[in-house]
C-alpha cells in the first residue's frame, strides 16, 4: 500500500511559513466553517478541549474535503490511543507532555 503524503511534514521540511487556527470545539459544523477559513492547518485539540474519538473523527471528515491540513493533539502520547487516532484518518500529531527522548521514540513506534 501507497503512503498519503503528509503536506504538513513537508511544508516543515521546506521551511514554509504556514499558519493555522487550534480548535477546541466539539462540533464538527465549527470545524468545517473553519476548514473554509484560509488557513493552512487546523489542529483539534482533544487535549483541552470536550473533543473525543468520534468527534474528532467527525471533525476530521468534515474538514477533508478543504484544502487544509489536520492536525490532532490527543489527550496523551499513549500507544492505544495514538493507535486509534491514525485508525479515524489522522496523519499528524502534537503529542502533548514529552519529557525525554525514550517518551519520543515510544510515540513515533506507536504511529508507524
Amino acid at each position: 500500500m501507497q503512503r498519503l503524503t503528509n503536506r504538513f511534514k513537508q511544508k516543515l521540511a521546506l521551511e514554509e511559513v504556514t499558519f493555522g487556527l487550534w480548535f477546541g470545539l466539539a462540533n464538527n459544523v465549527a470545524a468545517e466553517i473553519c476548514a473554509q477559513s484560509g488557513f493552512d492547518w487546523l489542529l483539534l485539540d482533544a487535549e483541552h478541549s470536550p473533543l473525543s474519538d468520534r468527534e474528532t473523527l467527525s471533525c476530521l471528515q468534515a474538514i477533508a474535503p478543504y484544502d487544509i491540513d489536520p492536525i490532532v493533539r490527543p489527550l496523551s502520547g499513549s500507544a492505544d490511543r495514538l493507535k486509534r487516532l491514525c485508525d479515524i484518518g489522522a496523519q499528524t500529531f502534537l503529542v502533548p507532555m514529552i519529557a525525554n527522548v525514550e517518551e519520543a521514540r515510544s510515540v513515533v513506534s506507536a504511529v508507524r
